[in-house]
């Protein structure tokens, strides 16, 4: 996969890229052009070598923590939820 990545970042593929996502997933040129350039977006584009910013990741795991907890305290009445903060 990092492969795979690296490869649809590289800018001498991006001709063949646009192309594929033409042919392969109907879309315009325009369209097709649009999501290439998406693809390099620092806050939602891919990164090379399967890169990550650990901030990024360290907010969906909150998010992921207080979802939990607001699904497990729907459960229970507010006092026991307070008890178990």
């Amino acid at each position: 996969m990092i492969t795979t990545i690296d490869w649809m970042l590289a800018a001498r593929n991006e001709a063949e890229l646009v192309d594929f996502m033409q042919s392969k997933l109907g879309r315009s040129p325009e369209q097709a052009r649009r999501e290439y350039r998406r693809l390099f977006e620092p806050s939602a584009g891919l990164t090379s070598r399967g890169g990550f910013n650990p901030e990024s990741l360290k907010t969906a795991l909150e998010m992921r923590r207080q979802l939990h907890h607001a699904t497990v305290c729907s459960s229970y009445d507010q006092w026991d939820c307070a008890v178990k903060e």
